[in-house]
């Protein structure tokens, strides 16, 4: 049998409950995790206060440590482009081509002192500030935590034995939320799923300092229109925060691009910009946004969560979310026989009704609130699971569509989520599918072999 690749961080083996979640094939035995002791509580406590600077030293052989955690060397470059978004003054209203123009003597002043504002700004609220700008009320000492506040704080613990009891409790008693229906500690659950150590804000400001990248206006056309039926999520994220955080993604994509090509002796000015940003990456970087307590932060997990969990989801060619369209409708086959046979009867494949559901993890489809519930669960156990989500909301709709004469008219617009019902069923569904079958679902976001695998299928 062909050697198949083993994604050192692949979730889905580390499961703690092997009655919900079977492992892949023998063959693909992932990379233990090193065993090493992490205070979780001055983890806490210095993502919450932002006091990076006394945070425990990482070791080496951590796994807290990515793949690709060698520090980027940039220059620090004044904005070029007076419409680059450094500070609140600028994108107010609608219409975007209505910005205001700086005096030209004193242009070159403004974006200086916009910059160096927008700095201390980030510097400031590094770790502890919301995006929103209303003051949240003082907790009372008196609150009881709930069990996963209390799992946090504990020192010192296992890391590989701690993350499957982490993920096991996010299984059965989920992130509460509190009287304005937000979880506080959320962000910091995600940073340990995704293992994504607290980090300074110096290396976010210093790609934006670059000023806008290659992909700056195509990220300008996605931007105002992410989540734009959602007004919690507009009063609480300003475009501006989107747009820097997406344009550094870009400038980072750059750097990593021109390392490789360095590496593997290309010339890198002969490769395209296209790499460094698709078409659907806003939507996927609103729920950081939306949940974490910086920019800094959001840019972090966003960068992880791409990079190295669903990097073909992203490619130009977006390989990974056709691998997985593909996988939907093999998976619904053997899942609802029925089902499929209709659909399929009415010419109607995932490529045509899933693409976006795909693409952005579900977060296309509202509530927000709900869709942060399910990304508790993919980060706690993979996004390959996204496949069967996407087929447990299409479950959901199945009377509907059975007796529709045009169930395109219903797939169009999938009805709002429901996290906790589409997880239930989504976790259902595993044990039907045949093991080879599950291999593929769990290494499509990051294997290329899996392309050309699930065609065969």
């Amino acid at each position: 049998m062909r050697p198949q690749k083993v994604h050192p961080y692949s979730f889905s083996n580390l499961a703690p409950i092997d009655q919900l979640f079977r492992p892949p094939a023998a063959s693909s035995t992932p990379i233990d995790t090193p065993e090493i002791k992490i205070h979780a509580h001055a983890l806490l406590v210095n993502m919450a206060t932002g006091d990076v600077s006394s945070a425990p030293a990482t070791p080496s052989s951590s796994a807290f440590v990515s793949p690709e955690s060698d520090p980027i060397k940039v220059t620090d470059y004044q904005v070029a482009d007076p419409q680059f978004p450094t500070s609140n003054n600028q994108l107010r209203g609608p219409n975007l081509h209505l910005r205001r123009t700086p005096n030209k003597s004193s242009s070159h002043m403004s974006r200086r002192d916009s910059l160096e504002k927008l700095e201390r700004d980030l510097r400031k609220t590094s770790s502890i500030s919301s995006f929103s700008e209303r003051k949240s009320p003082t907790k009372p000492r008196s609150r009881r935590k709930d069990t996963i506040e209390n799992f946090l704080s504990k020192t010192p613990i296992i890391l590989k034995s701690s993350l499957g009891q982490l993920r096991y409790l996010v299984l059965v008693e989920g992130l509460k939320a509190n009287d304005q229906a937000e979880c506080t500690y959320r962000a910091t659950v995600w940073s340990v799923l995704l293992q994504v150590p607290p980090t300074r804000a110096e290396d976010y400001i210093r790609l934006i300092k670059l000023g806008p990248s290659p992909m700056y206006g195509k990220i300008r056309n996605d931007t105002f229109r992410t989540m734009a039926t959602d007004t919690v999520f507009k009063q609480k994220v300003p475009e501006d925060a989107l747009i820097r955080v997406l344009n550094s993604y870009a400038w980072k994509n750059e750097m990593r691009e021109q390392k490789a090509s360095l590496e593997e002796g290309i010339d890198h000015l002969q490769k395209s910009h296209r790499d460094q940003y698709v078409q659907g990456m806003n939507v996927l970087a609103a729920p950081f946004l939306y949940v974490c307590k910086s920019e800094a932060m959001a840019f972090n997990l966003l960068d992880v969560m791409l990079s190295r969990d669903c990097p073909l989801y992203v490619k130009p060619t977006l390989e990974g979310v056709h691998s997985a369209l593909a996988l939907i409708d093999k998976c619904l086959e053997i899942i609802d026989p029925t089902l499929y046979k209709y659909l399929n009867s009415k010419m109607l494949k995932a490529e045509l009704y899933a693409f976006a559901s795909v693409l952005t993890l579900s977060a296309c489809t509202p509530p927000l609130s709900e869709v942060v519930v399910l990304w508790d669960f993919l980060f706690a156990y993979g996004v390959h699971m996204n496949v069967l989500f996407v087929i447990a909301q299409v479950n959901l709709m199945r009377d509907k569509l059975l007796e529709s004469k045009s169930p395109m008219s219903l797939l169009r617009s999938l009805p709002p989520l429901r996290a906790q019902e589409i997880i239930k069923l989504g976790m259902s569904f595993v044990a039907k599918l045949p093991e080879d079958l599950y291999d593929l679902l769990v290494r499509h976001p990051y294997d290329e072999a899996i392309y050309e695998e699930v065609k065969t299928i």
